[in-house]
């Protein structure tokens, strides 16, 4: 039996728009659409993915328009979001690679490359697939070559001295909000701080809000003649505690050691929502061999420490100079004592 004449007329038809399509995207993409890296309209981009060769991946999502989430766990860097996007809306071709390097950076791309893909609320598709790559040895531009492109291009920022691959951070850790929280006083109902070495200093904060703040012993014994200014002014200290970084270098086996040992303090915060937060604090041995005011030895380094937060096994840097300001002895609410 004969196929139906509109069967064959349908899959014709279909060839032929398939091939339309085709050769219309090919079309398109003009060596000029292959030399333009830029998104003018960096607000109407909702998620970034960067890949780098080492398996470093970062998917970044807009949450609201100064708020970004990072690999679905931590809110971004607003300065790293920032001269990203900065970066993507100036970028501009410089020059096309000479053809004695061209096959070199192809392989360098090919091998070392920064794969970006930029996202915009209206596209599931990318808008934009292309592939950062090191500088010239002029130090003054960056190889760039977009996904299908015939060839790579060099490129810059008009007006900026440097080259643009570390603008694209393939490093979770470098993405991360170094606050590990940003309460603001009423976030807060309980803050409970206990240390090792001098227990006497521990204390417990008791939020009941209207600026009304109860500072309690260990036992449970509520102090007497609190000072209600510093009570809600260590509150708010909690509004913007960061960390260095976290402690990439420490090998599985040493981040096991430091966790056995007992911290030198404790932290756990009680949100108003019920979500309860813990830091534990570790000394890091000096480095240095240097003694104090009164000749003995320094035997911790005075500038950082080590704090595992809940559970995690990994530990992060943290600054005296920072912290100072949360680690404080029970004395510190009394009034007339500071």
């Amino acid at each position: 039996m004969k196929r139906p004449f509109w069967i064959g007329l349908i899959i014709v038809l279909l060839a032929a728009t398939a091939a339309i399509i085709y050769f219309t995207k090919g079309k398109a993409m003009t060596d000029e659409d292959w030399r333009n890296f830029a998104v003018e309209d960096t607000a109407a981009i909702t998620k970034v993915f960067l890949a780098d060769k080492a398996g470093n991946k970062v998917t970044a999502v807009r949450k609201s328009a100064s708020e970004w989430l990072v690999n679905d766990k931590y809110n971004a860097r607003k300065d790293v979001v920032r001269i990203l996007l900065k970066t993507v809306k100036l970028v501009r071709t410089k020059s096309r690679v000479p053809k004695n390097a061209r096959q070199n950076v192809l392989k360098a791309l090919s091998t070392n490359g920064i794969k970006v893909e930029l996202y915009t609320k209206d596209d599931s598709d990318p808008v934009k697939v292309y592939y950062v790559g090191s500088e010239t040895p002029s130090q003054d531009g960056t190889y760039m070559m977009q996904e299908g492109s015939p060839e790579p291009f060099i490129t810059e920022i008009p007006g900026f001295d440097g080259y643009l691959t570390p603008r694209y951070p393939t490093i979770e850790a470098a993405w991360r909000d170094p606050a590990l929280f940003r309460y603001k006083p009423d976030d807060i109902a309980k803050i409970k701080l206990e240390y090792a070495e001098f227990p006497a200093e521990s204390f417990e904060v008791v939020n009941k809000g209207n600026t009304n703040v109860e500072i309690k012993d260990l036992s449970g014994k509520v102090m007497p003649n609190v000072d209600r200014i510093m009570a809600q002014k260590y509150l708010g200290t909690y509004g913007n505690l960061v960390f260095e970084d976290e402690a990439r270098n420490l090998k599985p086996a040493k981040v096991d050691s430091i966790l056995s040992q007992v911290p030198f303090a404790r932290l756990s915060i009680v949100e108003t929502a019920g979500k309860v937060v813990r830091l534990s604090f570790f000394h890091i041995k000096n480095s240095r061999e240097e003694d104090d005011e009164n000749g003995k030895p320094i035997l911790y380094n005075p500038d950082r420490f080590h704090a595992r937060l809940n559970d995690e096994r990994k530990l992060y840097v943290f600054q005296y100079y920072v912290w100072d300001r949360a680690l404080v002895p029970i004395s510190f609410f009394a009034k007339g004592s500071n």
